[in-house]
């Protein structure tokens, strides 16, 4: 099955997948808190944090390398032609203001895959 260059091929040389990982044992009422992240199999990591000195509340973003522990990827994305365009989605996104309740690390993901 893998062997099939019709269905299985990556133009772009990238393919993609979505990282979480708990923050520090938080939880809320809806369960767990996390914190998501895109991973791209050349290595690369998008992770929408606020910079060093600004507020979790609210504040100017930053991209970090990951390295928490207990991070819970899926599995690489199989139709790598539009991961290109999700990474440089991630790297347009990571322009935006974090807001822990309006734009946050899930809303980055989401906003990067699915192109909004």
């Amino acid at each position: 099955m893998q062997n099939d260059p019709v269905n299985w091929t990556d133009p772009s040389g990238l393919k993609y997948r979505r990282c979480s990982r708990p923050l520090n044992g938080l939880s809320d009422e809806y369960g767990d808190v996390r914190h998501d992240y895109l991973e791209f199999d050349d290595g690369t990591q998008y992770s929408f944090n606020p910079a060093p000195g600004e507020s979790y509340i609210e504040g100017i973003s930053t991209n970090k390398k990951e390295t928490g522990a207990n991070a819970v990827c899926r599995k690489w994305s199989k139709d790598s032609k539009s991961d290109a365009a999700i990474k440089r989605r991630a790297e347009r996104n990571l322009q935006k203001k974090y807001q822990l309740f309006n734009y946050n690390c899930q809303d980055f993901v989401d906003d990067s895959i699915l192109g909004n």
